[in-house]
């Protein structure tokens, strides 16, 4: 056989033992239907998936680390590779029965029956630990921000034009990144209503005014960059006053998509007295009263001086602390001599973890 035949021998031979050695790993990796997929370390992803699909170490049961398997994340849609995401993020109603849950900023995950946490194997000490000592039907704290702008809508349902100032508080606290705030010159240069931005007070604080046509409404509204920065401050009803006798003047006040908590807060203030009535509708369904209280979509209306403000989201007149009347600290106590402060704990509304959709507030007439 001359050298040539040979040669063409043997490059046919490897030819075929290169076939056999690939249909051999296929077949291995439970290729044809009839046999079963190898998976080395137990976690129900097949060693094949796990290289090529998953990227998981198919020696490692848990990737991860976070106590469930590869298997148990790839079924539950989470990503088996970070550490933080063991589970789906919270969304409806358990976004509103884990919200307090983020009010400490370290908390990782819920249990929407009750319980919070750092790492998932504290589950045990909450009603989502199976009886073999595994999480169920826990959710994560959604990204920051990931539902976009909350924005806010002002309507005025009475019969005639009302002024209102629009404040932004000053940079610190939930929104304490400066490069991250929306300010009054903000507000008063991105709309077409605010007007006569005026600073008053620390870096950002301030305040500009417009007029709310009579059954018409005006807008603040972000896109772009400017969604993912904080909006935190008030909405004063009459203008900016300083104790307007003979009532006062109402205001609602807001953190929206805060920078350095995951917490966004809502409420009806009547601290400096009352002279509409205010009610606030709630995007979403994961607003609840503050500390753990109850769910809601929307608060007041708020009645007047003498009128029933004990209800979720009200700090009734002169309450500067919600549940007491600082002495010393009642903005105006010659229209608010004998506050009525809340028997509880109810005058602040939360939303943890979720943002996007409009917050409305809806200015409307007191009751005779």
């Amino acid at each position: 056989m001359g050298k040539k035949a040979v040669s063409r021998l043997l490059w046919r031979w490897s030819i075929i033992a290169a076939f056999i050695l690939i249909l051999g790993i296929w077949w291995a990796c439970g290729g044809g239907g009839g046999g079963s997929a190898v998976d080395t370390d137990g976690d129900g992803l097949s060693d094949a998936d796990e290289i090529t699909l998953y990227r998981t170490d198919p020696n490692n049961p848990d990737t991860d680390g976070d106590g469930l398997s590869d298997g148990e994340e790839a079924a539950r849609g989470s990503n088996p590779l970070d550490l933080g995401d063991p589970f789906p993020p919270c969304s409806g109603s358990d976004a509103a029965k884990c919200g307090a849950c983020w009010n400490d900023p370290d908390n990782k995950w819920c249990c929407p029956q009750g319980g919070c946490g750092k790492d998932s194997s504290t589950c045990k000490y909450t009603h989502c630990k199976n009886n073999d000592g595994s999480c169920a039907n826990i959710c994560t704290k959604p990204a920051k921000n990931s539902g976009g702008a909350t924005d806010i809508k002002i309507t005025n349902t009475t019969s005639k034009p009302i002024t209102i100032a629009f404040v932004t508080g000053a940079v610190g606290g939930a929104c304490a990144d400066a490069n991250k705030f929306i300010s009054y010159e903000w507000v008063a240069k991105n709309t077409t209503w605010c007007k006569d931005a005026t600073h008053i007070g620390g870096e950002g604080a301030g305040h500009c005014t417009g007029t709310v046509d009579a059954g018409g409404f005006v807008e603040v509204k972000r896109t772009g960059e400017n969604a993912q920065k904080c909006l935190t401050g008030a909405i004063l009803l009459g203008g900016k006053l300083s104790c307007p006798t003979p009532t006062g003047f109402t205001q609602g006040e807001f953190t929206l998509n805060p920078t350095h908590t995951d917490v966004e807060a809502v409420d009806i203030s009547l601290v400096n007295g009352v002279n509409y009535a205010l009610t606030v509708h709630l995007p979403g369904d994961a607003w609840a009263v503050q500390d753990g209280g109850e769910k809601v979509t929307s608060i007041g209306p708020n009645e007047g001086l003498h009128g029933n403000n004990n209800k979720n989201g009200i700090f009734p007149p002169g309450c500067t602390d919600c549940i007491v009347a600082v002495q010393g600290r009642i903005p105006c106590p010659a229209i608010t001599p004998n506050p009525q402060c809340q028997q509880k704990r109810i005058c602040n509304i939360y939303r943890g973890g979720v943002t996007g959709g409009t917050v409305e507030y809806m200015i409307g007439d007191l009751p005779k």
